[in-house]
Parts: structure tokens; C-alpha cells; sequence
């Protein structure tokens, strides 16, 4: 007997909200396809999913033709009418306290709702493809002797070898080169070209690329074919049909075989102009093997296929095929691959989790970081719960003045259920008010933020699930949930003593009270500490001295050889003759660009890769290490003078002799490897430390040889930079034969590497600046209120033979023991969030004292300022004003 089914049950309050309002006649039709929807969305979604969803559709079927034709006699209308009256009459009758509510509220929401929209896009990316969870990244994860690969690429014959052997992978394609910009020739003209790669076809059909001319089947399968996006077509093609026209790249004649949209923003390839990768094969794969790592590889596996299994399959290719070959290449036993500390595997990374999750080496292009996405997600709810919590504070503090109404409608007949439903009602409505004028903001903000978070949103309001749907709920929710315990409060009074003017506010309360007022601050020093951690931090990495000068270099990247040698000489002769030029270096290895070559190197006297140490090997000139501004130190330079034998010349930096435990490293002799090839070096110098990557990796070994690798043209100038680079451009333009002057300073390119750190810190400062304004507009009203409320108190201490002077400090005294508390409670929870984030870097700052002391001092500060306008006008005033009551 076949097992039957659940049955879900659909959210309650939904049922019943839909039978209030919805027509009789068509209750029980809506219902039934509201619940057969729900049993279909529970079994294939989570719960929570599954009824955001029926919520959905429920107000999506409430039309004006499905909705009830309340009567004038309705009881729920009349309610609705008397709560919003009633409503009104609170917010027109205390409009300062009207105003602080709803500007708390209204700031809160706003940069929540910004916050939102930022996380839900970084949380969006690669989900605009067809079948995203069904697309996976293959990942190289070795590790074989000191050499460490966790690279999104592996070999160039991974994709086709898995098409044809696993029949579970319904497609395999796979990217090349990276993301590069170059330039083509068109007729006589020279055109720069940016976001380039190379792909094969099944590339184009696996992601959700929409073609608007050619066809994307077999698009890249010839070599020389290329397809372009629509704004390329435009840049190289104006007002022209780009379909079948030709280009010259790299002295080839390529094909345009297909137009395509523009990539979204919201995917980790985004690509303006692709070449077929059969190109490069043509060139190169007979010198290619499956050590050989150098391709993006992105399988589609069949619908219900499993992760697990596709990676066993990976796995059993790489003992296969791939051992022999590792064996051979980096003279290891094949035993000890899978042993002694060594691991040799592949697996499979989803597509959605590449933006957020994934920060490999030699990724396609900067990726998210899910850090941030946590850190501005927590900081948003931080801020709606402050701007709660004085909504909570203020209600709760006014509690005694709305005593005497409370005690009025009590004895005419309220019961404390209608009570509670209209401060729940008021406070809903203080909600609403506010999310509207949010809307409003962020309508208005939204090219700003774009501007901040470095995104083109262009409908915030849109969305899977639109956000002005979602806006509705919270509204609601925010209103019941910050309403709640003031309603309750308010509600639970007795008539008889607010009618005989009794406070019913317990010491409870005003403890409660503080408690809140505690919580806000221990968050808004928090925020402090952390702010001034993170700005002090990335301001140390930027201000280090980094082992060359990155402030008097510019670099100029070479796209066409064929145009630039020609002029070469004449070009260098050119730059030299410039008083603000001292001097230049052609290579593409620098310490700021991607260029990056890894090889082995070991001792003479050692045996085997288990010996030899990972180290980048950079080709550079003769003058490269006087044009970076590095230090010798040890040994010489290269020049002419150095005697030569069979063995290359190196220069080692001073952590490679340290890993390779060279005591006397000047005219030591090494071996290097790379591939099955190996050379002898000898060691000619010492090139002090210098960092080429972030301040969260430690300098890794690094050897310099002379060689060429013609692709950035560096210019050490002095002077202004600006002159500099005019002077650059104006060499450039007379003997670069025609190339687009691509130039950029070394600095700015340094300051990239931090793009997503300074990105966190710009949402940091800016979000927790706003969440601390909304603190002190609390604050602000809260003390207001309570020096109005102490006024007769401070008149009775006045008479009695207080001066001004005390009496401001005994308003003070309160509220500063508050924040000192909150500072207390602050410190060590601040020292736990920031060390562990400092804990990312591996250069770093230390936490000083400085930090906690100076957010004390600067909360202090603020309360003091926020609370002492009113609480000097109270302790100025004339007692008689203060008593003329009594």
C-alpha cells in the first residue's frame, strides 16, 4: 500500500484574516487554490519560505471585486475609525515627541532598508541563470611537498573528459585567460577592448547569456570566432550591424559570430568580448598536460544528479590520468600523494556560493565577502532595534501622563483587550508613517548608495518577493513588536488611582527603562570601537612601508608588442631626457598587477620535492629594482660587471633564504624547477622584504632573474603626479605606435587590493554614524521628558538652597551612570569582535588602550551634550514656575 501524503497546514492568522475581508461568495474557491498552492510549495520549500509565499498570494487575490462592502454599521469599521482618530489625536496634541518617534523610526528603517537591498543583491549573484543549482565550478585543492594549489582552475582537458565519460554531467565548458582588457586593430583604427576572455561554446549555453544576434550553438567552436556584448558591438561598430564583421587581434583575423546583452552586474563573469578558447589551444596545447592548470571548468549535472558522486568520478580521473603525470612532473611517488602531510583532490564548488564563499587565488575577478554581508546585515538589525527600543522608552516614560485617559475609557466601559488593540494601533501607525517616508528616502538616496556600495541597483522595490511586500509586513510586525509592551504597560492601569492622579509606574519600569537605555549604548560604543579599529587598521596598511615605493610610480600597460618595439628605444631615450623622470623598467611582473610564475627551488645538496620550497619567480630588466625604489642587502644588483657561468644569475628575497636556511646566500647555488625542467642558479644578491599581495598574507619566497616580459612599462618620476602623468601621456601618444595610453598610479592600484575592506569600512562608518544619531534622538527625547518629569522635584531642591549648578548635575548624574555602565559592558565584547577580525591580517595593528578610552570619552561626551540643554534649562528655571501647582 503506497504511503499517503502530508497534509500542511496553512498559516492561521492568514485564514483568518482572509475570511474577514474576503466575500463570502468567493471564500471557499480562494481557500482551496490558496491550500492545494501551500501543500505544493511545502514540499518543495522550507516552511518559513513556503508561507511568506501564501502570504503573498493572499493579499495578491484581495482585489477591490474580492473584498467585503463594509457598512457604516460595521463594528470593525467603527473600531478602525475610533483607533485612527484616536490615533491622530496623540500625534497632533505631542507633536515633539510625535516628531523624535517617527525621525527614529524613519532614520532606522531607512538604512535598514538600504542595508537589505545591498545584502539581498550580494546574495543574488549567478541566480539570474537558468538551472543556477544545478551549474558547479571544478576546484583544484593540492598540496605536494611546500607547493600549495587552491585554484578555480584545473586542466584543460577536465571539461571534455567529463562530458564524455560521466553521463550525469550534462554539460561541461570551461573559461580562459581570466578577465583582461587589450586592444584589437579595426581597418587603420586601434580599439581598446575590456572585460576579454576566451570560452568554449557550452559555455554560452550553460549560462544565461540572451543572444540578440547570431546563434549561440557552437558560436566558439573555430579558433579564430569571438562573440561580443551589446555595448562592445556599439564601441566598435557604431550605429552598425557587427554580425559576421572581422577584427585583429593579436595579428589574427577573428569573426563576430554572435551579439549578446550585456551581462547582469550580479554574476562573477561578466564579459564584454569572447574568444573562442580553441584559439588557444591551437597555439599551445601541444605543450600542455594534465599538470597543466589553466582553465575555469563549470559542469551543468542532470536534474536530481549528485555533488558526492560527481566528485568521486573527479576524483578517480585524477588517480587515473593526473598521478602519472604529477608523478612525472614533481618527482614524487605516487604513494605519497595521498600521504605524508600531501593531498591531491578536486571538488565541486555550487555557482551560487562563488561570489560570497569563494576567495581563491587567481579568481576570475574580486569576489564578496561574506564578512561584510554579516557585519552591515547586523549592523541594520542593530539599528531597527535601537530605533524600537526608544519608541519602548519614550511610550513607557509617558506612561503617566496617558494615565488619566486610561482610567477615563476604563470606566465608561473599556476593556483592557480594546485598549491594548489601540496602542497597538497607534504604534502600528507610527510604523507605517515611517516606512512610507523610508520609501521616500531611499527613492531619493538610492544613487548615493549605489555610489557607496560600488552596485547599480535599479529597482529597489522590486524582487522575487518585491520589496513593498515585504515593507507592508514589517511595518506591522515592527509596530506590534515595538507597541507591545507599552500597550500591555498602559493597559494594565487601575482607574481609580490615575484618576486620583497616582503613579502606577513601578521602580521596575524606570529599571526596565534603563536597562534599554544601557543596551542601546553598549551597542553604539561597540560600533565606536569598532569604527575607529577598522579605520586605524586599514589606514596602517595603506601607510607601511611596503619594501618599495609605491608613491612615485606609474605604470603604462603595453597592449600591442608589434606597435610598441618599433619605438621602443626611441620611447625609453624619450622618458629618460625628462627632468621629472628617473628612470624606467619594462615587465609585467610587478608588485601591484596579476602576473604571477611559481617554480621549485631547492639546494644543491637536497633530494626531492619534499626539500624544495614554492617560490615566485619574476622575469624583471637590469634597472627594475632601482625604478621600484628597493634595497640591496646583500650582494649586487644585475649588471654587466657580474661574471657569468652556466648557471642563472638570481636575486633572492630575504624570506626565500630564510625558508631555504642559506647562512651565506651570496654565490650559493640552487636549482630551480618548474615542469619537468630544471636549471642551476646562483644567488647574486638579497632583495630586502617587499609586499606583493594584501597585508593578510605573509611575504612569501620570491627570486628575480634577468629576463623579458614586455608588458607594463613602469616610470619612476619625481614631482607632482599629475605632471608626471601628462608627461607619460605625451611620450606615449608620439612612440607607443598608436596604442590607447593605459595608464594608472601604483598607489591607486595598492589601494584595489583593500576595495572590498575600505567597501566594509565606508558601510561601517557610515551605518553605525546613523545608528548612533538614532541613539541620541532617543536620548535626546528620553531626557526630556524625564526633566519635565523632575521639574518639581528640582523646584522643592531649589527652594531648600540647591543652586543651578547642582541641581544640573544631579539631572546628569543618572543618564552618566547609564552610559558608564554600557561602556563597561561594551569594552570586552568590542576587544573580542575587532581582534578577530585583526586576526585576518597578518600585518596588523595592536589594540591600544586608545580605542576603548577614546569611544568612553566620546559617548560621554555625546550623552552629556544631548542631555544638558535641557537639563540646564530645568535647573535655571524659577521654582515658583515649577510650583505654581501645588
Amino acid at each position: 500500500m503506497s504511503s499517503l501524503k502530508p497534509t500542511y497546514e496553512p498559516p492561521r492568522l492568514a485564514a483568518i484574516i482572509l475570511s474577514w475581508f474576503c466575500k463570502d461568495r468567493l471564500l471557499e474557491e480562494i481557500e482551496g487554490d490558496l491550500f492545494e498552492y501551500y501543500q505544493m510549495e511545502r514540499e518543495n520549500r522550507s516552511r518559513w519560505l513556503a508561507d511568506l509565499h501564501y502570504w503573498f498570494h493572499l493579499f495578491n487575490f484581495l482585489r477591490p471585486f474580492a473584498l467585503k462592502k463594509f457598512g457604516q454599521n460595521s463594528n470593525n469599521v467603527i473600531m478602525l475609525k475610533s483607533h485612527f482618530i484616536i490615533a491622530r489625536r496623540v500625534i497632533l496634541k505631542d507633536k515633539f515627541y510625535s516628531f523624535l518617534n517617527i525621525l527614529g523610526l524613519t532614520l532606522g528603517i531607512s538604512a535598514s532598508l538600504f542595508i537589505f537591498l545591498y545584502v539581498r543583491d550580494e546574495y543574488s549573484f549567478d541566480k539570474y541563470n537558468k538551472d543556477y543549482d544545478q551549474i558547479y565550478r571544478v576546484i583544484t585543492d593540492f598540496k605536494v611537498g611546500d607547493r600549495e594549489m587552491h585554484w578555480p582552475i584545473s586542466p584543460a582537458f577536465l571539461a571534455e573528459h567529463l562530458e564524455k565519460t560521466v553521463p550525469e554531467v550534462e554539460s561541461a565548458g570551461r573559461l580562459m585567460g581570466g578577465r583582461f582588457d587589450s586592444v584589437i586593430d579595426l581597418d587603420e583604427k586601434q580599439l581598446q577592448i575590456k572585460n576579454a576572455g576566451y570560452a568554449t561554446s557550452e559555455i554560452l549555453s550553460m549560462f544565461t547569456i540572451p543572444f540578440v544576434e547570431g546563434n549561440p550553438e557552437g558560436a566558439l567552436d573555430d579558433p579564430k570566432t569571438a562573440v561580443i556584448s551589446e555595448s562592445m558591438a556599439q564601441h566598435l561598430f557604431p550605429n552598425e550591424d557587427a554580425l559576421n564583421k572581422t577584427v585583429a587581434f593579436n595579428s589574427d583575423q577573428f569573426i563576430i559570430k554572435g551579439i549578446f546583452k550585456d551581462m547582469p552586474e550580479n554574476g562573477h563573469i561578466k564579459y564584454d568580448f569572447i574568444m573562442s578558447a580553441m584559439y588557444q589551444d591551437s597555439r599551445f596545447a601541444e605543450n600542455w598536460s594534465w599538470t597543466t592548470f589553466n582553465s575555469y571548468t563549470y559542469i551543468k549535472l542532470r536534474a536530481n544528479s549528485s555533488q558526492e558522486f560527481i566528485e568521486e568520478k573527479l576524483n578517480e580521473t585524477l588517480a587515473s590520468l593526473m598521478t602519472p603525470a604529477i608523478q612525472e612532473t614533481w618527482e614524487i611517488d605516487a604513494s605519497d600523494i595521498q600521504a605524508n602531510g600531501n593531498h591531491a583532490r578536486f571538488y565541486l564548488q555550487p555557482l551560487a556560493d562563488i561570489h560570497l564563499k569563494s576567495h581563491l587565488d587567481r579568481e576570475i575577478m574580486p569576489n564578496g565577502s561574506m564578512a561584510t554581508v554579516k557585519t552591515v546585515s547586523i549592523i541594520g538589525l542593530i539599528i531597527i532595534l535601537i530605533a524600537s527600543i526608544n519608541f519602548i522608552n519614550l511610550s513607557t516614560a509617558r506612561a503617566a501622563v496617558r494615565g488619566k485617559e486610561v482610567g477615563v475609557r476604563k470606566v465608561i466601559g473599556s476593556q483592557r483587550r480594546q485598549l491594548i488593540h489601540q496602542f497597538l494601533f497607534e504604534s502600528t501607525m507610527f510604523s507605517v508613517l515611517s516606512f512610507l517616508l523610508s520609501a521616500g528616502i531611499v527613492f531619493l538616496a538610492l544613487p548615493y548608495f549605489n555610489q557607496l556600495v560600488d552596485k547599480n541597483i535599479v529597482n529597489p522595490f522590486g524582487g522575487t518577493i518585491p520589496l513593498w511586500f515585504i515593507m507592508i509586513m514589517a511595518a506591522v510586525i515592527l509596530g506590534v513588536l515595538a507597541g507591545l509592551y507599552p500597550a500591555l504597560l498602559l493597559s494594565s492601569f487601575k482607574p481609580i488611582k490615575t484618576l486620583k492622579g497616582q503613579n502606577q509606574l513601578k521602580s521596575g519600569n524606570n529599571w526596565f527603562r534603563g536597562s534599554l537605555v544601557v543596551l542601546q549604548f553598549t551597542i553604539s560604543t561597540i560600533l565606536i570601537i569598532a569604527t575607529l579599529v577598522v579605520n586605524d587598521q586599514l589606514n596602517f596598511v595603506t601607510k607601511k612601508t611596503l619594501g618599495y615605493d609605491k608613491d612615485n610610480v606609474l605604470t603604462i600597460d603595453v597592449m600591442d608588442l608589434n606597435r610598441y618595439q618599433p619605438g621602443s628605444e626611441a620611447l625609453r631615450n624619450e622618458f629618460l631626457s625628462r627632468s621629472n623622470v628617473e628612470s624606467i623598467s619594462l615587465t609585467g611582473y610587478t608588485p601591484v598587477s596579476d602576473s604571477r610564475l611559481e617554480m621549485y627551488l631547492k639546494r644543491k645538496e637536497a633530494v626531492g620535492i619534499d626539500e624544495a620550497i614554492t617560490s615566485q619567480a619574476w622575469p624583471v630588466p637590469e634597472d627594475y629594482i632601482s625604478t621600484w625604489g628597493m634595497s640591496i642587502v646583500e650582494g649586487s644588483d644585475f649588471n654587466d660587471k657580474i661574471s657569468s657561468d652556466s648557471a642563472i644569475s638570481v636575486i633572492l628575497n630575504e624570506t626565500a633564504v630564510s625558508r631555504l636556511q642559506l647562512a651565506d646566500p651570496v654565490n650559493s647555488y640552487l636549482t630551480m624547477t618548474y615542469g619537468s625542467k630544471s636549471w642551476d642558479i646562483r644567488v647574486i644578491g638579497v632583495v630586502k622584504d617587499f609586499h606583493f599581495a594584501s597585508m593578510k598574507e605573509n611575504i612569501k619566497p620570491l627570486f628575480l632573474y634577468k629576463s623579458s616580459d614586455p608588458w607594463t612599462l613602469a616610470v619612476r618620476f619625481n614631482g607632482s603626479p599629475a605632471q608626471a602623468m601628462a608627461t607619460a601621456e605625451q611620450i606615449w601618444a608620439e612612440h607607443s605606435g598608436g596604442q590607447p595610453f593605459l595608464a594608472s598610479l601604483v598607489s591607486e592600484k595598492y589601494s584595489q587590493l583593500y576595495s572590498g575592506d575600505n567597501r566594509m569600512k565606508d558601510l561601517v562608518n557610515a551605518f553605525s554614524g546613523l545608528a548612533i544619531v538614532v541613539a541620541i534622538i532617543g536620548l535626546f527625547g528620553l531626557s526630556t521628558f524625564m526633566a519635565e518629569q523632575r521639574k518639581k522635584e528640582m523646584g522643592i531642591r531649589k527652594v531648600l538652597g540647591a543652586n543651578a549648578g547642582q541641581l544640573f548635575l544631579n539631572l546628569l548624574k543618572n543618564f552618566t551612570l547609564l552610559i558608564l555602565v554600557s561602556c563597561v559592558v561594551a569594552i570586552p565584547l568590542a576587544y573580542l569582535i575587532t581582534e578577530n577580525w585583526l586576526n585576518e591580517f597578518a600585518y596588523r595593528i595592536s589594540l591600544s588602550p586608545f580605542f576603548f578610552i577614546a569611544a568612553t570619552v566620546l559617548m560621554l561626551a555625546l550623552a552629556w551634550i544631548t542631555v544638558s540643554y535641557q537639563s540646564f534649562m530645568v535647573a535655571i528655571r524659577n521654582p515658583v514656575k515649577n510650583l505654581h501647582n501645588e
